[in-house]
C-alpha cells in the first residue's frame, strides 16, 4: 500500500514512516498541507495520514481535496473525540488519537483500508 504521512514533527515522520515501511507499505512524506496537496495532485496514494494541525493549509481543505480525488484519509490529532466535530461534513476514514504508539498506528490503517473498501 502506498502511503502519504503528513505531519510538522520530522521525528515524527521519520520514526512512523519506517515502522509503516517495516510492515511493507511504500510511504512518503509531508510537513504541511501545501507538499500534501502537491503529492497527492500527481501520484495516487491508497491513504493518507495527516495531523489535523498541519501548517499552511486547513486540515479540513486537504481531506476535502482528498475526498475529490478519491483517496482516502486518516486524521491523527490531540483533541481528542472533539476534533470529529471540526470533520463533520468531510469523509474521514479513521481517526487517531494522541498519544499513541506503533500498535495503534498499524491498527488505523487497517481500519482506514477496510472502512475505504465498503
Amino acid at each position: 500500500m502506498k502511503i502519504l504521512l503528513a505531519d510538522p514533527d520530522r521525528d515524527f515522520l521519520t520514526s512512523y514512516g519506517k515502522i509503516l515501511e517495516i510492515d511493507g507499505h511504500e510511504v512518503e512524506t509531508a510537513f504541511d498541507g501545501t507538499q500534501v496537496i502537491t503529492k497527492t495532485a500527481g501520484s495516487r496514494f491508497d491513504l493518507v495520514l495527516l495531523n489535523s494541525d498541519l501548517p499552511r493549509i486547513d486540515s479540513v481543505r486537504i481531506v476535502r481535496h482528498l475526498n475529490e480525488e478519491g483517496v482516502p484519509a486518516a486524521v491523527l490529532s490531540g483533541d481528542g473525540k472533539k476534533i470529529e466535530e471540526r470533520f463533520k461534513e468531510e469523509k474521514v476514514a479513521a481517526y487517531l488519537y494522541f498519544p499513541f504508539g506503533p500498535a495503534e498506528m498499524r491498527s488505523l490503517v487497517r481500519e482506514a483500508v477496510k472502512e475505504d473498501a465498503k
